[in-house]
């Protein structure tokens, strides 16, 4: 009831009728389910915007995929998703992300783009990454590191990632790779 936290549509809500302080808070504080976001899991729906604001709503959490193919078809940045901070991913066997024609040659996946050295870290165990329509997404996973900005752990465990003209996972702008 006295909580002012900032709505962000999964977990944590500012009903319509409240002015000021009260919110309805998610009870696990510490791991974020995609679905709780409104991704929906079934094959053709675009999740793109949900799992988004869920990967937003769990740095420094885990973020849980159920089983069910999330679709992602909306660009944002020359990518369908960016990860700017310390998370992990944790998703259910069957669980996979399946892009559209949106991810062309020339936009990846996922971007990590880091924004401190003090706690990045990326963990995803048992996600699946693949295109949807034989659509030619650059990387699947990609991550830009800079002088200031690097990624301390990346750790990848029962995944499958399939790209057609690009890389599973690839480092741009490696110059950085062990500076940071």
């Amino acid at each position: 009831s006295t909580s002012g936290a900032t709505d962000n549509g999964g977990s944590i809500i500012k009903p319509t009728f409240v002015v000021g302080a009260g919110r309805w808070l998610a009870i696990d504080a510490y791991t974020i389910n995609v679905r709780q976001f409104g991704a929906k899991g079934n094959g053709s729906t675009d999740g793109t915007t949900a799992i988004q604001a869920a990967i937003n709503a769990a740095y420094g959490k885990t973020l849980y995929i159920p089983s069910g193919q999330y679709y992602l078809n909306t660009v944002t940045n020359s990518a369908l998703l960016s990860i700017a901070g310390r998370i992990k991913i944790v998703a259910d066997f069957g669980a996979a992300l399946v892009y559209g024609s949106a991810a062309t040659n020339t936009i990846d996946v996922i971007r990590v783009d880091p924004q401190t050295i003090a706690d990045e870290g990326i963990e995803i165990d048992g996600l699946w990454i693949y295109e949807k329509t034989g659509s030619p997404a650059r990387d699947v996973i990609r991550i830009r590191l800079d002088a200031t900005h690097g990624l301390k752990k990346l750790r990848l465990t029962n995944c499958l990632f399939r790209s057609k003209n690009g890389y599973a996972v690839s480092c741009f702008n490696s110059t950085y790779l062990n500076t940071n």
